[in-house]
C-alpha cells in the first residue's frame, strides 16, 4: 500500500510552454506531438525514451534524451573497465564506473561463468558494464 498523495509514476503532457502535469516518484510518461515517452532521473543522469511513435495534434514534440550529469565519462576509463573483462576472458566480468568527485572504475567481488555473472552491488555507480566472455557482444539487459 502507498501513501496517501505519493505519485510512484507522473503523466506530463509536453506544450509550447513546457511539460505540464505532476511528476512521479520513480519516473514520467510523457505524452508528445510524435508519441509517448519514459522520463527518469537520479544523482548521475537524466534519460528521456520514447515508448511508442504516433501523431498527436496541439503538443510539442520531444526527442529521446540522455545527459550525464558530471559530463562525459573519458574513454581512457572505458579502457580501464575494458583491460579489468580481459582478466578473464573466457568468463563474464562485471565493472561499474562510479563518481566520487570523478569517475572512477570498481570491480566488486563477483563470481563469473561461461554465462552468467553475479555481483555485489557498487554504491555511486553511473553505468555498469559487463562481458560476455567467449560469446558476441549482444544487449543482455
Amino acid at each position: 500500500m502507498t501513501e496517501p498523495g505519493f505519485r510512484p509514476v507522473g503523466y506530463l503532457t509536453s506544450t509550447k510552454e513546457g511539460l505540464r502535469g505532476e511528476r512521479g516518484a520513480f519516473y514520467d510518461y510523457v505524452t508528445a506531438e510524435n508519441g509517448v515517452f519514459i522520463e527518469a532521473e537520479g544523482p548521475f543522469l537524466a534519460a528521456r525514451v520514447q515508448v511508442t511513435k504516433g501523431v498527436i495534434r496541439g503538443l510539442a514534440p520531444l526527442e529521446p534524451a540522455l545527459v550525464l550529469r558530471y559530463g562525459p565519462i573519458p574513454q581512457y576509463v572505458f579502457d580501464l573497465a575494458l583491460s579489468a573483462m580481459l582478466i578473464d576472458p573466457e568468463n563474464e566480468r562485471f565493472v561499474a564506473v562510479t563518481w566520487a568527485g570523478g569517475y572512477h572504475i570498481s570491480v566488486p567481488e563477483q563470481e563469473g561463468t561461461a554465462g552468467a555473472v553475479v555481483y555485489e552491488v557498487v554504491e555511486d555507480t553511473v553505468l555498469e558494464l559487463h562481458s560476455h566472455g567467449g560469446m558476441r557482444a549482444f544487449f543482455s539487459g
